[in-house]
């Protein structure tokens, strides 16, 4: 009973103390606690190491894997999502009754595949075709074909920043096929409109034409 009554009989003198010391207790544990050295180091590393990702995610964005190659003293690239392989050619057959850019056709292990002259197509000078002895094949779900090349530079990674989709001296078929143009001055083909372009496409429609 005695203990009872003394709990019951708490002032309002001491319950403002008790209120005002429980405020006080929860304004601490907000208040931002005081770091060591080595941890404000170590937030500040995770921070950066987060800027960092962020900015590589966006540079990825920006950026292209491609092969590159050149053409008529000009350099040429295509994603490397439409590369099947990069064939040494020993001998091309050529096809009779077919455009002046059908270079002919290869044995790929089996498969025969039409190879096409793209300087022909954008109208560029060229030499005889003895100077190739690389063919690029292009492939999507549907088409495959090849496309020779005066050298192949491999596999490399483009910056599409400050690129441009257009340059006043690029022929009207070149602009059709165009993808990109980089700063420094790789014209980047699309490669899906060239495997879809039916104009591109050798049948035996066009092979038995007289």
């Amino acid at each position: 009973m005695l203990n009872r009554n003394r709990k019951n009989s708490i002032s309002h003198e001491n319950l403002s103390q008790i209120l005002e010391r429980l405020k006080k207790a929860s304004e601490l544990s907000k208040a931002p606690a005081v770091l060591s050295r080595t941890e404000k180091k170590a937030i500040l590393h995770r921070r950066a190491g987060k800027l960092s990702q962020k900015i590589s995610e966006e540079e990825t964005k920006n950026d292209l894997e491609v092969i590159e190659f050149t053409l008529g003293g000009e350099t040429y690239a295509v994603e490397t999502v439409f590369l099947k392989e990069v064939f040494h050619m020993r001998e091309i057959t050529p096809m009779p009754l077919t455009p002046a850019f059908v270079k002919g056709i290869i044995n790929l292990r089996g498969n025969i595949i039409s190879v096409l002259d793209l300087r022909v197509i954008f109208g560029l000078n060229g030499g005889n075709i003895s100077n190739y002895d690389r063919v690029i094949i292009l492939q999507d779900r549907d088409m495959t074909f090849g496309i020779l090349a005066d050298e192949i530079r491999g596999i490399k990674r483009l910056s599409l920043e400050n690129s441009s989709q257009s340059l006043a001296d690029l022929s009207a078929e070149r602009e059709k096929y165009l993808k990109a143009v980089t700063s420094s001055r790789v014209v980047v083909l699309d490669g899906g409109k060239l495997l879809n372009d039916r104009s591109l496409i050798v049948n035996d429609e066009q092979t038995t034409k007289s």
